[in-house]
């Protein structure tokens, strides 16, 4: 038994030695690392002191930046006057023809039911090129006697319309 306790008490401080041992290999690392950076230091202390403190009068002066004056006026930013793509008129249920719409584009619309002397509706539904209702620009479902708006809307693509009212209607698209 005592063969056995002093054979762990030798190995284990073996074991102890051995990560002494590379303590002191990690910590005389650390130190040579400190002395290059050290030294590293000092050199570049040594450039910055050796810097010319005064500007030598021969240089070229530097003057502040002028304010160049433009030959000619810079053209204003003027609104694109959109164009007529669709103008129509008319009462009850009517598809449009199609249309092209490039960018961002006016639905310009009014009703009237002054003719029954009742209220009415007024709706139109956008449709894509293929036949498809066009869900990313938003249908106009209005009633009462008359009313009168403006959507705008910012899908490029071909569209027609699907108008369905009792009433007299006028649509015109801009775009």
């Amino acid at each position: 038994m005592l063969l056995g306790l002093g054979t762990a008490i030798l190995l284990g401080g073996i074991g102890v030695m051995a990560g002494y041992h590379g303590y002191i290999r990690d910590m005389n690392a650390a130190r040579a690392s400190q002395k290059n950076l050290g030294v590293l230091n000092e050199k570049l202390m040594d450039l910055f002191l050796s810097l010319p403190t005064e500007i030598p009068s021969d240089t070229a002066k530097i003057s502040p930046p002028t304010q160049a004056t433009p030959s000619k006026p810079a053209p204003t930013m003027q609104a694109r006057t959109k164009e007529t793509l669709l103008s129509i008129s008319g009462s009850g249920t009517k598809s449009t023809k199609k249309f092209t719409v490039v960018g961002e584009w006016d639905l310009n619309w009014s009703y009237h039911c002054s003719d029954s002397g009742m209220n009415g509706i007024f709706q139109v539904y956008i449709y894509d090129n293929y036949g498809n209702p066009s869900f990313s620009n938003g249908l106009i479902n209005q009633s009462g006697a008359s009313g009168s708006d403006t959507q705008y809307y910012h899908n490029p693509g071909t569209y027609y319309l699907e108008v369905n009212s009792m009433c007299s209607w006028t649509i015109e698209v801009k775009g």
